[in-house]
């Protein structure tokens, strides 16, 4: 999801520098709340713009319904920062949306202090571009037809049209909503499970995925050979095992899914402190 706001440019021409500071971080905490309640993660901030990812614990089904929660509730907090600001407002903040479904590549990526988890890739780009779209139609939101089928929402109350999206061969149909508050209710994430990130099992993939991008170790091998019928061992080469504990968390294959339909269990312990990297692990396999 990315998100922008119009003419926030001009705007802040004509005001202080701190009144500027001030109107961001106000406009900053009511979409990032948005955006938490519904399950996902706030990426990054980008000048005035605001992108955040969905799916890093849940299935993309799940993540699609999270996304529009999202928008509708950007729409509604939008309109009450207006409500709080108006006296201080020479025209109401407008926002553009942009909800785009697909693979992605999700990492830690960056150099330094600059370093965070994000997401590159196609899929991106394309919720980029419909959130500059969201601008040519005039519209609070713009979100691909994938993403309503992916949310089981049935958006046929707005305008469909199919669009050219730069960078892709082939056209892309969206659904263009003008207020994201118009959403239909149903569908989305129902408002008791907003915030509980509907996370999806450990055994599932998407589950078990989010080790490999949340530890700040790095294995190096792991190998398995048959010992006997139906058993196995492993070894498991870390680097730098020291310092405090930061990190712990464990992956398992379900049984059936491994040779000799065993399982495996992969227990993790990220030590890392100022100035150096390192974790410690152990490996448990065995039939059940």
């Amino acid at each position: 999801l990315f998100a922008d706001l119009r003419a926030f440019t001009e705007l802040s021409e004509r005001r202080l520098p701190y009144d500027v500071v001030f109107l961001l971080n106000r406009y900053f905490e009511s979409m990032g709340r948005a955006v938490e309640e519904a399950g996902g993660r706030i990426d990054k901030f980008i000048g005035d713009g605001v992108m955040a990812l969905f799916g890093l614990d849940s299935r993309p089904d799940e993540a699609c319904r999270q996304a529009l929660t999202a928008a509708r509730a950007m729409g509604g907090k939008l309109e009450q920062l207006n409500a709080a600001l108006g006296a201080d407002l020479e025209a109401p903040l407008r926002i553009g949306i942009g909800i785009h479904v697909g693979p992605a590549i999700v990492g830690e990526m960056g150099y330094g202090q600059a370093t965070s988890v994000t997401a590159i890739g196609d899929s991106v780009n394309t919720a980029s571009r419909l959130e500059a779209q969201s601008k040519t139609f005039g519209a609070q939101l713009v979100v691909s037809e994938r993403v309503a089928e992916r949310a089981g929402v049935d958006l046929s109350a707005f305008e469909s049209h199919e669009i050219q999206v730069r960078g892709r061969q082939e056209p892309l149909r969206v659904w263009v909503v003008p207020n994201a508050r118009a959403l239909p209710a149903e569908g989305v994430v129902n408002a008791s499970a907003i915030g509980t990130g509907a996370k999806a099992p450990r055994d599932s993939p998407s589950g078990s995925a989010r080790v490999f991008w949340r530890m700040s170790c790095h294995i190096l091998l792991l190998t398995l050979w048959p010992l006997w019928k139906n058993s196995y061992i492993g070894s498991v080469m870390i680097p730098e095992p020291k310092h405090a504990d930061l990190f712990k968390d464990g992956w398992k294959i379900p049984a059936g899914a491994g040779p000799g339909a065993g399982s495996l269990e992969l227990a993790l312990a990220s030590r890392s402190g100022p100035g150096s990297r390192g974790c410690a692990g152990s490996v448990v396999i065995g039939r059940g």
